[in-house]
C-alpha cells in the first residue's frame, strides 16, 4: 500500500498543470464507536480544517486537525464521555464527472490521542475506567465524497471517512461526516 502511495504521489508531481495549494474550512460530525461502551453512537459536530496542495487535477496531498469534539452515549448501564484530537494525512483522488462536480476517493492516516470516562448510571466514575490521555497512535483512513466548483477559487466538499481502531483497547472506529468550503489560491 506504501509503494502504491509513493508511486501515485510521483505520477502526481509529474503534472504540475493545476497544481496550487487549498484549505478546506470544514464542519465535521464525529461519530464514535469505544469498546468499553459498544453501543455509543452519539455524535458531536466539531471544525476540521485542512491545508492542502493539489499536484494535478487528479490528485492532491492534504494535512488536517481533528478534534472530534465531546461525544457521550450510554449502554450496558454506563455513561461514556469520550474525545478524540490528533493529525490527519491523506492522499486525495480526484476523477470529475463535468466541469462543475467530481467524485473524492480518499486515503490516509490520524495520529490520536483520546480523553474519556465511564461512569455509572448515577454520574459516579467508576473505578479505573477514567482515561486521562490516551494514545492511540496512528489509525488508517479511508473515505468517498463529493466536489462541487462554484469559481476556480471556491468549492464545496461533503466527505464520509472512517477512521480504524480496531487493535485499539479503546477505539473501535469514528466515521466523520464532514461538509465545508475549499478555497484554492
Amino acid at each position: 500500500m506504501i509503494r502504491t502511495l509513493i508511486a501515485a504521489l510521483l505520477l502526481a508531481l509529474s503534472a504540475p498543470a493545476a497544481a496550487q495549494i487549498y484549505i478546506h474550512l470544514g464542519a465535521a460530525h464525529a461519530s464514535v464507536k469505544t469498546n468499553t461502551v459498544p453501543s455509543i453512537s452519539d455524535g458531536s459536530v466539531s471544525a476540521l480544517p485542512s491545508i492542502g496542495y493539489r499536484f494535478s487535477k487528479h490528485i492532491a496531498a492534504e494535512l488536517s486537525y481533528l478534534d472530534t469534539g465531546k461525544v457521550e452515549g450510554s449502554g450496558a448501564g454506563q455513561f461514556r464521555n469520550w474525545q478524540a484530537k490528533g493529525a490527519g494525512y491523506a492522499l486525495i483522488g480526484m476523477f470529475p464527472l463535468s466541469e462543475k462536480f467530481s467524485l473524492l476517493g480518499k486515503l490516509g492516516a490520524y495520529s490520536l490521542d483520546a480523553e474519556g470516562a465511564v461512569s455509572t448510571g448515577g454520574g459516579t466514575p467508576m473505578a479505573g475506567i477514567t482515561s486521562p490521555n490516551v494514545d492511540l497512535g496512528t489509525r488508517p483512513s479511508i473515505g468517498a465524497g463529493v466536489l462541487y466548483t462554484f469559481s476556480p477559487t471556491i468549492q464545496m466538499r461533503l466527505l464520509v471517512e472512517q477512521i480504524s481502531g480496531k487493535d485499539s483497547i479503546e477505539l473501535d472506529s469514528i466515521r466523520l461526516t464532514t461538509f465545508g468550503l475549499v478555497l484554492n489560491f
